[in-house]
């Protein structure tokens, strides 16, 4: 009995992703992703790249990190067919490899760590997040803990001004949709200033 090359069964994967819109990943599954072209629905918190360690590294460990809260959150993450086409400037590909190689030295210890914290059923995610980022302090270092903390307040403060600026446009809307409403009834006049 034959088995297929690696190369067929690797391109039968392919092109079943080419057919499909999401393929959906299932806990405990991770696979890293990067920054590009990325959609995060309901989960806005996780979008927070770690900031000690090289860009093209800080997306990837970001993936790991945001797959652990999503599974603890009971959301679902998945990958999606290319919308974008990507130009790239000229680059190293030396240099690529050399700010890469703490990923690549590092990543199963990083995902076991991030894999081994014990998240608090129920827990909130800035929670689960903190519990994850002070965990990973020894590789990635303590000022992402802090970078977190300031990333939570920031996102609450817009989450709060966001409610404000709501209930002052409902409020608007409302008043301005009664006032022509009496207005077409002919029960008040309309100005208009120019």
């Amino acid at each position: 009995m034959s088995t297929p090359s690696t190369g067929s069964r690797a391109k039968s994967r392919s092109t079943s992703l080419a057919r499909c819109e999401a393929c959906w990943c299932r806990p405990p599954l991770s696979a890293p992703h990067n920054a590009q072209a990325t959609l995060e629905r309901n989960a806005f918190l996780t979008l927070l790249l770690p900031m000690t360690v090289h860009g093209r590294v800080s997306d990837i460990w970001r993936s790991y990190i945001a797959q652990r809260v999503l599974r603890a959150s009971g959301l679902r993450w998945g990958f999606h067919r290319a919308d974008v086409v990507q130009d790239r400037n000229a680059h190293s590909l030396l240099g690529n490899f050399s700010v890469e190689l703490p990923l690549y030295e590092t990543a199963s210890e990083f995902v076991r760590v991030v894999d081994e914290v014990l998240l608090a059923p129920g827990a909130s995610m800035p929670a689960m997040l903190e519990q994850i980022y002070s965990a990973l302090y020894e590789l990635l270092g303590i000022d992402n803990v802090f970078a977190l903390q300031h990333w939570v307040q920031a996102t609450r403060a817009l989450a709060a001004w966001k409610t404000v600026e709501s209930r002052v446009s409902d409020s608007f809307s409302r008043s301005f949709r009664q006032h022509w409403r009496l207005v077409l009834k002919g029960k008040n006049k309309a100005t208009v200033g120019l």
